[in-house]
């Protein structure tokens, strides 16, 4: 399994273009200080606000993250359609 701190990593550098400033500093800071989980968090928030998709393997890693880290529960359910969401959504392309 890829580590918590992969995915934050490899997430932020598919959504970076698409953070405001506030959004972007509050990302390196939380990078930082070890925060992954919240980094995950907000950046899956800009994927749903800004309709943007991911690659496969990356959906992938977040949906066995999040199977780990958010079972169940609110941030479970929210997570799930965010995710399901980033498989769908087609306007964002990997360089």
């Amino acid at each position: 399994m890829t580590s918590e701190c992969d995915v934050a990593w490899e997430l932020v550098e598919c959504v970076r273009a698409r953070l405001t400033i506030a959004e972007l500093n509050n990302t390196y800071v939380n990078l930082g200080i070890g925060e992954f989980d919240a980094v995950i968090q907000a950046a899956m928030t800009v994927v749903e606000r800004e309709r943007l998709s991911v690659p496969d393997s990356l959906a992938d890693m977040l949906h066995d993250w999040r199977l780990a880290h958010h079972p169940d529960g609110a941030a479970a359910d929210r997570l799930t359609r965010q995710i399901a969401q980033c498989r769908l959504s087609s306007d964002f392309t990997m360089r």
